[in-house]
């Protein structure tokens, strides 16, 4: 070796130490930081702990609502396709289809033809997977010369379906394969499977359809064993494989267009240039040059000239096979298993562990009724939270905890590697909540989700070679907490049962409250679907809007207030100003009876429900007086007087019932400029729901108005005084009595249950033929025991069938089974009662 050479041998040496130093100092000293932060992400991971939501329980520790495990059947189409022999079989029969210029014809959703698929890519004559698959493809008389692309797929699909249905590794037979070819071997592709298994020493190995059967027996009986009225697992398959087709199809698109097709203000560009698209597709049909030269103009534009663009959704774009996509939620733990046990012969599946929300059940029925629209519903939150919305609900929950434990954990992490990893910890909750967060969106589950909801954990791990060891949770999992119910399930079951009984309604609905306490014990209401078959809000805790008049049953409070003012000399008619009742009022104002001297006896009235008498008090009290008679029990917003009366206006008189979101219940609305003011003094436009109607008559039952609320949280209610003199209570009250022995609902079977109430019959329409809404309501009981608060009213019933004659057979009805069952007479009626 010459002088030269050494020297430029040293120098060349020298310059790539020099780079070398220079290169570890970049990376040591420059970028120590950055290095550093990659060391510690590989060193470290988040780990999210799912939490589990509160159970919903009755009065009586029943199950309401609760959590369930379960598994969610997760599908991975593009290893399907690949590896399992359904999949690998019907694409690659199908690509043979096209390879020889012919239609494809095999179905997922189509198992008769499986078989078939098979052993059309067992019987590929070689020629056509290698260099000469041209020559090939033109002597079986294909309408197209295939290609490379064309002999690669089909050696693909020939080499994993030879694996899966012998249990050989598809590398062994693509091995095969190709030295045959290179032989220039004209056999079949079964063949050189036999062979290669029998060169690796399985002397009776057969290349036979029976494995391939098997499994495919297998794969019908899993998708029968999932299936429901709204789920076909073939079906679904099929739908995957046309979704792929589309896929193919735009993964051919050139990457530029791709990209743009991505943004919805290259839509609106071609929408401004008189181009209307409605899918893609339509797009890629265009010339490649008109494409290209429409993706080059809008590359030109600058921010501003794409701004000025106006909103336009781009179309729907294909689905990428490579994201997992749940097929199958709610799958209860004896699929999971049966999947489990067979899970090598069908890749492309697998059991994702869930939790879903399960229901009870009414006593002797199969379902909730009435009640699993009133519990609610519970979603995933990305199902109804956009990106933006998830990150503004969620932002901080990463953080707690966090920052001081980066810092002081590790003295040689740099602050910012510590920020860094405060915003990956938020960034890996945000990413929990979409994907596992659970929310409550209707009725109480939405009401009360921050108690029932809990909060999820962020586990901080790090990794080692053989586990992963845990360093801290920053935000400890805590399960959601318990919610006790005021409702008592077998109550509900009896009151839906009763309910059921009605002949008439076009609309029912019926509420049971505890008198004292202002519990909800059952509400039911019907019907709960719509007529496009979707669930509606139930009609407990609202009316129909055409039809909503309570009629009679506000006459009570009429009288109370007519009997308070007499005492207090406050406005209202004189006891001159009655005069017997001749069933006509005024010329539009009638009774629906002629009750004579009843009309002169403030009990007799109200028993009879006479019209004429109550014209007359609701004169003489005025619109004040209307309005005050109303307030008093929580039927109308309150009036200035009542406004200035200590307590009043507290929890006994919210609109809103405890335990349902805001707005879920329809307030109680008083309509005056629809009627004239004795109308409304016997109910007519006057918008009450049922729930309502009970605490106002629980209020005549204890002398107060409850707070009512459908959860039991422990914190005593608020009740509201009446404020008024026992005496004209207690007239009330004996008005009530004489309707039930008899007045207006004297011909119902009370089965020897003391009961004090009100009929109601309001008309709601006269033509083409009249209607009305029925309503009953009253309580249970002396004050001294325990007491029931009820109302029912049956919507748009014919003419002739009032409150007396289909509603209150409901209650008696309800009261009825209630007595029978020694239980619940123990509980809700006593001695004193019956």
């Amino acid at each position: 070796m010459t002088r030269d050479r050494i020297v430029r041998l040293i120098i060349a040496s020298s310059a790539f130490a020099l780079l070398l130093i220079l290169g570890l100092s970049e990376v040591m000293v420059a970028s120590h930081e950055d290095w550093l932060e990659r060391s510690y992400r590989n060193r470290w991971a988040f780990r999210d702990v799912p939490t589990r939501r509160g159970t919903i329980f009755d009065r009586n520790d029943a199950v309401v609502a609760r959590d369930e495990p379960g598994f969610d059947l997760e599908i991975r189409y593009r290893t399907f396709r690949r590896h399992h022999p359904v999949g690998v079989a019907v694409h690659g029969a199908n690509r043979l289809a096209r390879t020889l210029g012919r239609r494809p014809k095999y179905r997922l959703d189509r198992p008769e033809g499986w078989a078939a698929a098979c052993r059309e890519v067992l019987e590929i004559p070689l020629g056509l997977l290698g260099p000469e698959s041209g020559v090939a493809s033109r002597s079986l008389g294909a309408s197209r010369e295939a290609n490379a692309e064309d002999a690669r797929d089909l050696r693909f699909y020939a080499s994993s379906l030879l694996s899966r249905v012998s249990g050989v590794g598809a590398h062994h037979f693509h091995l095969g394969l190709r030295h045959a070819i290179e032989d220039r071997r004209t056999d079949p592709v079964w063949r050189i499977g036999l062979e290669v298994c029998r060169g690796r020493g399985d002397t009776e190995a057969s290349i036979e359809l029976t494995a391939f059967r098997e499994i495919g027996a297998e794969l019908r009986e899993f998708g029968r064993r999932i299936g429901s009225d709204s789920f076909d697992m073939l079906a679904y398959l099929e739908s995957r494989r046309q979704a792929w087709i589309e896929w193919r199809d735009w993964s051919a698109l050139p990457e530029d267009e791709r990209a743009v097709l991505l943004d919805a203000q290259f839509w609106a560009s071609l929408a401004s240039e008189g181009l209307e698209l409605e899918a893609w597709r339509e797009f890629a049909a265009l010339d490649s040059g008109e494409r290209a030269a429409r993706v080059a103009a809008f590359r030109d534009l600058d921010d501003d000239a794409k701004a000025a663009f106006e909103e336009r959704e781009r179309p729907v774009l294909p689905w990428n096979e490579d994201v997992p996509r749940v097929a199958r939620n709610r799958l209860p733990y004896r699929h999971a298993t049966w999947l489990k046990l067979l899970q090598d012969r069908h890749p492309g599946f697998r059991m994702q562990p869930s939790v879903r929300r399960a229901y009870g059940t009414l006593p002797g029925r199969d379902d909730l009724g009435t009640l699993e629209l009133l519990i609610g519903r519970v979603s995933p939150m990305w199902k109804e939270h956009d990106d933006a919305g998830l990150r503004a609900w969620t932002r901080g929950l990463g953080e707690s905890g966090l920052e001081g434990f980066f810092e002081n954990w590790d003295s040689d992490l740099p602050g910012d590697l510590s920020s860094s990893l405060v915003e990956t910890a938020g960034e890996a909750m945000r990413r929990h909540y979409l994907t596992q967060g659970r929310v409550g969106r209707s009725g109480i589950e939405s009401a009360v989700d921050g108690v029932l909801a809990g909060a999820p954990g962020l586990r901080f791990v790090e990794r080692t070679r053989r586990r992963e060891k845990r360093l801290f949770s920053s935000l400890d999992v805590v399960a959601g907490r318990d919610v006790r119910l005021t409702l008592d399930l077998r109550l509900q079951a009896l009151l839906e049962d009763s309910l059921a009984t009605a002949e008439f309604g076009v609309e029912k609905a019926a509420a049971i409250l505890d008198a004292r306490t202002g519990d909800v014990l059952a509400v039911a209401g019907w019907p709960l679907v719509d007529k496009e078959g979707k669930p509606r809000w139930i009609s407990a805790a609202t009316w129909p809007s055409k039809n909503p008049y309570i009629g009679s049953v506000v006459k009570p409070f009429v009288l109370l207030e007519h009997l308070d003012a007499q005492r207090h000399g406050r406005p209202t008619a004189p006891p001159k100003a009655f005069r017997p009742c001749v069933g006509r009022y005024s010329k539009r104002l009638r009774c629906g009876s002629t009750h004579g001297p009843a009309a002169l006896d403030p009990i007799e009235a109200l028993g009879r429900s006479c019209n004429f008498f109550f014209f007359t008090a609701v004169r003489g009290l005025g619109n004040a007086g209307l309005r005050r008679a109303l307030s008093r029990v929580g039927l109308a917003p309150l009036s200035e007087a009542f406004a200035r009366r200590p307590l009043v206006g507290g929890p006994a008189y919210e609109t809103k019932i405890g335990g349902l979101p805001s707005g879920a219940s329809a307030r109680p609305k008083l309509s005056p400029s629809r009627w004239e003011l004795e109308m409304q003094g016997i109910g007519y436009g006057v918008e009450v729901n049922v729930v309502f109607i009970a605490r106002a008559y629980a209020a005549l039952a204890a002398g107060s108005v409850p707070t009512v609320s459908f959860v039991r949280d422990g914190i005593p209610r608020a009740r509201v005084p009446l404020g008024v003199h026992a005496g004209d209570l207690e007239q009330v009250r004996a008005g009530l009595a004489f309707c039930v022995s008899s007045g207006s609902a004297r011909r119902v079977d009370w089965h020897n249950v003391r009961v004090f109430g009100k009929t109601g019959t309001a008309e709601v329409r006269v033509k083409p033929s009249k209607r009305n809404n029925a309503w009953f309501a009253g309580y249970t009981g002396p004050a001294r025991d325990a007491q029931l608060a009820f109302a029912c009213v049956l919507y748009d019933v014919p003419h002739g069938s009032g409150g007396g004659r289909v509603a209150a057979p409901v209650v008696a009805d309800f009261l009825r089974r209630v007595r029978e069952d020694p239980q619940l007479a123990e509980a809700y009626l006593p001695e004193s009662v019956r």
